[in-house]
């Protein structure tokens, strides 16, 4: 069985980390306004783009699961 997930990255490529370019919950990253090298320009999830360079661009499949309290 392929993966499940997968990402492709550009390794000559930089990006300068801003808050607006940040897809998680947590409000803090130890990388904001710093500039890294290497960039995601597409995710594929179950065989279909979830983002690519423009951002997010489809829903990924599936439900979040919540632990039972």
């Amino acid at each position: 069985r392929s993966s499940d997930l997968f990402a492709l990255v550009s390794l000559s490529r930089t990006i300068d980390v801003q808050e607006e370019d940040l897809f998680y919950r947590h409000p803090e990253t130890p990388y904001l306004g710093r500039r890294l090298r290497g960039r995601i320009v597409r995710t594929i999830l179950r065989g279909r783009t979830v983002f690519n360079d423009c951002g997010i661009v489809a829903q990924p499949p599936g439900r979040l699961i919540r632990p039972v309290k």
